[in-house]
């Protein structure tokens, strides 16, 4: 978890537009980050999963320290590649409740919810990692998923805002409890609301199965995010956010 914020600070910070350092630096700073390295490294080590469940017939025990951020990572993008059915728009929202909220990733230790030190060491972008490698799979497989790079946006902004009680606590009783005393919004309720916006006009499903290429050449940067704020960005990336 360390690993991964340090990661995370180190290429957000190669997009702030009051840097002046010419182009070979940038490139230095997000090679340096390590980001691309932990995209491509949980890619890989999700698609080990699916092969060897998908060629080899074979079950897959997974689980990391605490069973809760890599473990969740790694089956949920296997899951993504091994079935069509969590391509689409409800399986998907089946697969993030499943293995990340359901199966206990701290949502509110990892993402810093109402905590006022913002040098806690449990805070790690964890969750915004997955949604990057989702992005890899997108960028692959265009036609094969029913929803655009528009989803991943929109949770990777939410799941920081709180106004969704899907991810906030750090356990499914705490969300339960939290849905019934307070009413709170749930997530899905506003994407199936809204799914022109979210939806893939490209969407023609042909595979069953995706496999993935882990080549350094094929991990690209996810722009869309990254570089949404920086206005020196050429060409400009459209400044897409979801907070409101």
């Amino acid at each position: 978890i360390h690993a991964i914020r340090n990661a995370f600070s180190s290429i957000s910070a190669a997009f702030d537009p009051t840097d002046t350092t010419d182009s070979a630096s940038f490139l230095h700073k997000i090679d340096h980050s390590g980001w691309l390295k932990h995209v491509r490294l949980v890619l890989k080590a999700s698609w080990d999963l699916a092969d060897y469940v998908h060629n080899s017939g074979v079950s897959v025990l997974t689980h990391c320290s605490d069973g809760w951020d890599r473990t969740a990572q790694m089956v949920s993008l296997a899951e993504l590649m091994l079935d069509p059915f969590y391509r689409t728009l409800e399986g998907f929202a089946v697969l993030v409740e499943k293995e990340w909220c359901s199966f206990g990733h701290q949502f509110g230790l990892r993402c810093g919810h109402a905590r006022s030190d913002v040098s806690n060491d449990q805070r790690s972008p964890i969750f915004l990692l997955w949604l990057d490698c989702i992005h890899q799979l997108l960028r692959q497989f265009e036609t094969e998923f029913e929803f655009a790079s528009t989803l991943l946006l929109f949770l990777a902004d939410h799941v920081y805002s709180c106004k969704y009680g899907n991810f906030m606590f750090d356990c499914e009783k705490a969300r339960v409890d939290c849905f019934d005393k307070y009413a709170a919004t749930n997530v899905w309720c506003d994407v199936q609301s809204k799914r022109d916006t979210f939806a893939n006009p490209r969407f023609s499903p042909e595979r069953t199965v995706l496999a993935p290429s882990t080549a350094w050449k094929n991990i690209v940067l996810w722009k869309a995010y990254f570089a949404r704020f920086d206005p020196t960005f050429v060409p400009p990336v459209e400044c897409v956010q979801f907070y409101s």
